[in-house]
């Protein structure tokens, strides 16, 4: 007699904040609505707080600037939903690992995944990395998860467009 595999969570109906609206945000939030979930984004003119409460995956896609750094604190992790998900697909220095961590095993959060932006990509010795590496709520790559075929040939027409405004005498996508 076979027991039935416990259901696996879908996202259909579930929500999502989505932690910055730039370009990467808004395509998180492009792929995450075909899958029917209702989304929320965290701006500069947003309450942080008031925009992840009820989400069931929050998804970390802020930049980092002094505005950002250190944002993401025990504070943070303590007012997310039970049972949500933490994704971050930015630098580290924006949110406090040791919080993630006793939210996780406190059991608050069901589980979280890092690329470990900000670590050398594909250096599987970075301290950050080796951290949260065997934690078994996390997912942990090191840097390597934006390294598609296509996430190439989209940084290879940003550099491009951004060479060609700047030729033209109006840069874009500045970093000061």
């Amino acid at each position: 007699n076979e027991q039935m595999p416990k259901p696996t969570l879908s996202l259909k109906d579930k929500t999502a904040a989505i932690l910055g609206k730039g370009e990467v945000g808004k395509q998180v939030a492009d792929i995450l609505k075909v899958f029917g979930m209702k989304i929320k984004f965290f701006t500069r003119d947003t309450n942080l707080l008031e925009t992840v409460k009820d989400a069931d995956v929050v998804i970390n896609c802020l930049s980092s600037n002094p505005s950002s750094k250190g944002l993401l604190d025990k504070n943070f992790f303590d007012s997310l939903k039970k049972g949500a998900y933490f994704i971050s697909i930015t630098e580290p220095a924006i949110y406090d690992i040791d919080a993630l961590i006793e939210a996780l095993d406190n059991d608050l959060l069901a589980g979280a995944a890092d690329d470990c932006g900000g670590s050398l990509v594909a250096d599987p010795s970075d301290p950050f990395y080796q951290k949260i590496k065997n934690h078994p709520k996390i997912l942990a790559t090191p840097h390597i998860a934006w390294a598609s075929d296509v996430s190439m040939k989209m940084e290879i027409e940003i550099m491009i467009d951004n060479v060609e405004a700047y030729i033209k005498g109006k840069p874009i996508h500045l970093l000061w």
